[in-house]
């Protein structure tokens, strides 16, 4: 007890049986209270009232400090005094805030600055002292702030007047004074109006030359197959020189494979005369079978399957009977099977709007036709393109950062697939081709 002058002996015998009961039933006044009853009154006080507990001086008991509505006459005069007086000394307490607060204001994005801050400052100085360390501009910036003790998706609470600032440092003070608070009061700052981040824009120059891969080779490339009576963007002709009349009109998709082709196969011609067959051009085709028509074995007939019927059994040799076996010339055998052979090289690449189309199947919700424009702005036409640039290439185009993996997947998944069906392909044609050549007698 803080009053020296209380004797714990003067209230050891005053209770008389069933005085209490007498009290509860309201037929009697209120028995003094007992010994252990005060300490545990005292106990209790201290821990709901700090300033007690850390001995700070309170006001003299006076008439001016009772309290007004005081109804009961039964309570303790010797406790009365001290409560009002801690009563008004908190309330001056709570009213001017004194102290400090450990302030934490965020720098950037992985670091963050802890500054001890007067509670006597003013907003403007206080504002200013923030967007000073936080690189803002005080004028437009609007702060906020959370203590350590709100959870992280609470909405931050704004300083925009003293009573907002004086408020704040009025609730870390009396977290930061309770005894049962076991973390210290922080304030932490909150940016409200953040600038939106702008991805950076690779730069260029409107040509998806500038960007390719390979730029010099689709440079020669479009040099020699630029014409000059069909001149457009993105626009180029080939002209044979069988008919020079005649001008196949080849697209961006067209000049991209040509000079994909051109890097990586050393056989396909530099001076742009004779085109790749991965094109898939039906008029280039057509012209081209029409010049190679000499060719031995080009337009040849497979030879007739022979099927004999008889009671003999199948012969041993074919010196037998040579009308059964014929024997077939090395060089039209060799012929026969370039002729109906199916090289990867003689069909279209995977487009990337086809792969695009398939993936928005699987992933409708990451929307890949979108990326199509893009992709295409930078030669990225077909599925064999993709792997020639890395995460951050895709990245600086604008392509969100969880949709990259998918899509590499998908290609590279849609690439292995297409190189196991041409070679089942392949050889599945092997086997007709053999099974043609073969006689049959039952």
């Amino acid at each position: 007890m803080l009053n020296q002058s209380y004797n714990p002996a003067y209230y050891q015998d005053r209770r008389q049986p069933g005085q209490l009961t007498t009290y509860l039933l309201g037929m009697g006044p209120m028995p003094p209270p007992m010994q252990q009853e005060i300490a545990v009154a005292t106990a209790n006080y201290m821990l709901d009232n700090p300033a007690a507990a850390a001995g700070i001086a309170q006001p003299a008991p006076g008439p001016s400090n009772l309290r007004e509505n005081s109804e009961d006459e039964n309570i303790d005069p010797q406790l009365r005094p001290q409560q009002v007086g801690l009563t008004l000394s908190q309330n001056t307490h709570q009213n001017m805030p004194t102290g400090s607060i450990l302030v934490c204001m965020p720098i950037n994005d992985k670091a963050t600055r802890d500054i001890e801050i007067n509670t006597s400052i003013t907003l403007q100085d206080f504002v200013s002292h923030v967007c000073a360390n936080m690189g803002l501009d005080k004028t437009t910036a609007q702060i906020g702030w959370k203590s350590n003790d709100d959870p992280k998706c609470a909405p931050a609470c704004q300083l925009g007047t003293e009573e907002d600032l004086k408020s704040a440092f009025r609730n870390l003070i009396k977290m930061k004074n309770n005894l049962r608070q076991t973390k210290e009061g922080v304030m932490y700052i909150i940016h409200l109006n953040p600038k939106p981040i702008e991805i950076p824009k690779k730069k260029t120059d409107g040509n998806c030359t500038t960007d390719f891969a390979y730029r010099e080779e689709l440079q020669i490339v479009q040099e020699k197959l630029r014409c000059a009576e069909h001149s457009g963007i993105n626009q180029w002709c080939y002209v044979s020189s069988e008919n020079p009349q005649q001008h196949i009109k080849l697209s961006l998709e067209k000049v991209t494979l040509w000079t994909h082709k051109m890097v990586y196969d050393p056989d396909i011609d530099h001076q742009c005369i004779i085109p790749p067959n991965c094109l898939s051009l039906d008029q280039l085709h057509e012209r081209t079978a029409r010049s190679g028509g000499k060719k031995t074995g080009i337009n040849a007939m497979p030879h007739p399957i022979h099927v004999n019927i008889n009671n003999n059994p199948l012969a041993g040799t074919n010196s037998s009977n040579p009308f059964l076996y014929p024997s077939y010339p090395a060089s039209g055998l060799k012929h026969t099977i370039s002729f109906s052979s199916n090289n990867d090289t003689n069909s279209e690449s995977l487009s990337i709007s086809n792969i695009l189309e398939e993936l928005h199947m699987k992933y409708p919700k990451l929307n890949f036709p979108q990326y199509e424009d893009v992709l295409a702005e930078h030669g990225i036409l077909y599925a064999e393109s993709v792997s020639d640039f890395d995460k951050d290439f895709y990245l600086n185009l604008g392509v969100a950062e969880g949709t990259i993996s998918p899509f590499l997947k998908g290609v590279g998944k849609a690439l292995h697939c297409e190189k196991k069906e041409r070679k089942r392909a392949k050889t599945d044609n092997k086997e007709n081709k053999w099974s043609r050549q073969e006689s049959v007698e039952l």
